[in-house]
């Protein structure tokens, strides 16, 4: 399937520099992306974790109220086009959508919740 490198709404994302702290004087990539993700559902915030096959696995909430989607995934919109295959391969009913993604580090420093 690939690697599918998400696009976070405020730095762009791994394409566009490098979130992988191992990476030396890496200026981003396929692989660069943050894996611990903030994503946004129904105007409700959660954590997860991203590893590039173009879901986040649902953690925790952003202020703790109960979360029903803890380890759940959810798909960020920005990956529509490629929906209709990925849930008839994965047998995936009632996906859950993200409306928007943000490295961890991006959404810590620029938002206050």
């Amino acid at each position: 399937m690939g690697l599918f490198p998400y696009d976070c709404e405020v730095c762009g994302g791994g394409f566009q520099r490098c979130g992988v702290l191992k990476h030396q004087n890496c200026l981003g990539g396929q692989f660069c992306f943050e894996e611990n993700v903030i994503i946004k559902i129904n105007n409700q915030y959660y954590q997860g974790l991203y590893d590039g096959d173009g879901y986040v696995k649902i953690k925790k909430t952003i202020n703790n109220e109960k979360n029903t989607l803890y380890n759940k995934n959810a798909y960020p919109i920005k990956f529509h086009k490629f929906f209709d295959n990925w849930f008839l391969q994965q047998k995936v009913k009632n996906p859950i959508i993200a409306s928007e993604i943000y490295c961890n580090s991006c959404f810590t420093n620029n938002f206050s919740i």
